[in-house]
């Protein structure tokens, strides 16, 4: 799908299970897998080229029909930063962004600037414990 969606794939898990002893989890049930298709001159032809290669994906292994919506144009780089909340690590630690004032208590305080150069850390890490 990224030949046809250079805006970016999604694959997303419509399920998630973990044991206790899991912390990362292991996605089951099916998957989702969406991209995004810029509204230019080209979206019908992008459109038939991606339809066509899904076909004959589904020749392969069967695919439910591709679903399309239009999704209004918004300043995603900054939209994700109303849903980030600090992250306790640890018995210690938190993990605060910039912009938001931190949580009184007894923890050390953390501040980062989430997002392309550090990430968000709100994934887990595989095969790696932290005690504190």
């Amino acid at each position: 799908m990224s030949r046809f969606a250079p805006s970016g794939v999604v694959i997303e898990s419509t399920a998630v299970t973990a044991n206790p002893d899991d912390s990362a989890g292991r996605s089951v049930g099916p998957l989702r897998v969406a991209c995004f298709l810029p509204v230019d001159d080209q979206l019908e032809e992008t459109r038939r080229r991606l339809e066509e290669a899904l076909w004959y994906l589904g020749r392969i292994q069967p695919l439910p029909e591709a679903q399309y919506r239009s999704i209004e144009n918004d300043n995603w780089a900054e939209a994700w930063k109303q849903h980030y909340r600090p992250i306790q690590i640890g018995r210690k630690l938190i993990v605060v962004p910039a912009w938001l004032e931190a949580p009184s208590g007894e923890r050390e305080v953390v501040r980062i600037d989430p997002g392309m150069a550090f990430g968000t850390g709100t994934h887990p890490q595989p095969n790696y414990a932290c005690k504190s």
